[in-house]
């Protein structure tokens, strides 16, 4: 008997894509004090544009990136207040793949990141930044799963510290 494996494309593939259309939609609009410019780096252009759409919908300024070199050819041509990337940029299939902390760890240090992921496991990887001594890496790490919930609140705060 094979066992069942639900990825991360699959979840945010045209089948469950309605499902997360439907939970953004719930979401109440919410006007930032700031409207801060965003860069959102991930590999899956479904993700890109759900969380783009989302983003705009809540008064963000929002750039995306599919790939490290694209993100950094945006950081250098926009001002970007915080980005936002995904864990794996390469291979969502892999554990070992953690191109997006890479990207992460090569950003200026002053610039605001939050890491987001379609691991269910967020503590998983709050872990792996601790573990690696990278716990201030990232301000947030989020999940790609709860319909953006957790990165509005996450921007929140950025702002707020800001």
């Amino acid at each position: 008997m094979s066992e069942l494996k639900v990825t991360v494309d699959d979840v945010l593939s045209d089948k469950y894509q309605p499902a997360l259309a439907a939970e953004v939609a719930r979401l109440p609009d919410i006007e930032p004090a700031v409207r801060l410019r965003l860069l959102v780096v991930d590999n899956d252009r479904i993700v890109l544009r759900q969380f783009k759409q989302l983003l705009e919908r809540h008064g963000y300024d929002v750039q995306t990136a599919s790939s490290p070199a694209r993100a950094k050819r945006a950081l250098a041509e926009d001002a970007i207040n915080v980005v936002i990337v995904d864990v794996r940029l390469q291979d969502d299939e892999s554990d070992a793949d953690e191109s997006g902390l890479e990207l992460a760890r090569e950003l200026p240090s002053n610039l605001p990141k939050i890491v987001f992921t379609g691991n269910a496991d967020i503590e998983l990887v709050h872990q792996q930044l601790i573990g690696s001594g990278e716990r201030q890496l990232a301000a947030h790490v989020v999940s790609k799963l709860d319909g953006g919930k957790g990165l509005l609140e996450a921007l929140k705060d950025v702002q707020t510290a800001a």
